[in-house]
């Protein structure tokens, strides 16, 4: 399945853009993370070098600079990220199902080929309150399915679905954009992976803020088609 997934690279999902979990599974939604700590723990605070004097350094009154402008605010600028530019083209033309979320019904795009569950919601700046995506695996791709979000530009909130259409696990995601000459491979190793954490093959991604709106929770029953929609997985 290697072109499952925004090129599924290490058997992880794109979110918008889907790919297979740590055992690999493409789906949109729209790379393991490594989360490094801050500092090495080997020190508290203070960070005061060795034979350093306690003594307070002379700073400019009202602490400005040479230029007249505020230190902290030129620090602030020159730390700004820049972010590259998607160029992804969002799906388009998906098929369509009905879903009953929370007692609110849904019209959802169907992603249920390895292409669209590669591409997933990546692009999309926003989600519809009644929208969203159903990325639909076949029995091949049943398996912990792990999401990310790649070349995303909005939240969204993530429902796992077992078999019979209940609630597994739920995450809310959050945008992380690809810096400015940011390789494949160090973006997919920052940016956060949200885990089914059960086997599964149904997922479905909502507007952002949905899982609070709806009062959602595990357990929670999705009613859609869901035969209807296993005949279209590939």
């Amino acid at each position: 399945m290697a072109d499952e997934c925004c090129a599924m690279r290490g058997g992880r999902v794109r979110t918008c853009a889907h790919r297979p979990g740590a055992c690999a599974v493409v789906l949109a939604a729209c790379a393991a993370v490594f989360v490094g700590g801050c500092g090495d723990g080997g020190s508290s605070g203070g960070g005061r070098e060795p034979g350093k004097s306690a003594e307070k350094e002379q700073k400019p009154a009202g602490g400005s600079s040479a230029t007249g402008g505020s230190a902290g605010e030129a620090e602030k600028k020159k730390e700004e990220p820049r972010y590259a530019e998607v160029t992804v083209k969002p799906n388009t033309g998906l098929p369509t199902t009905e879903a009953t979320i929370g007692g609110k019904k849904f019209k959802l795009e169907v992603a249920a080929t390895p292409e669209s569950r590669r591409i997933g919601m990546m692009a999309r700046e926003s989600i519809d309150e009644s929208g969203g995506m159903v990325f639909v695996f076949p029995p091949s791709l049943f398996m912990v399915q792990n999401f990310w979000m790649g070349d995303c530009l909005t939240d969204m909130d993530i429902l796992y679905l077992d078999e019979g259409g209940r609630i597994l696990t739920m995450h809310e995601m959050k945008v992380e954009r690809r810096l400015e000459g940011e390789s494949d491979r160090d973006y997919d190793a920052r940016a956060k992976k949200y885990s089914s954490r059960y086997r599964c093959g149904l997922a479905v991604e909502l507007a952002p803020g949905s899982i609070r709106r709806l009062k959602l929770k595990e357990g929670d029953l999705v009613r859609m088609d869901i035969a209807g929609l296993k005949k279209q997985a590939k």
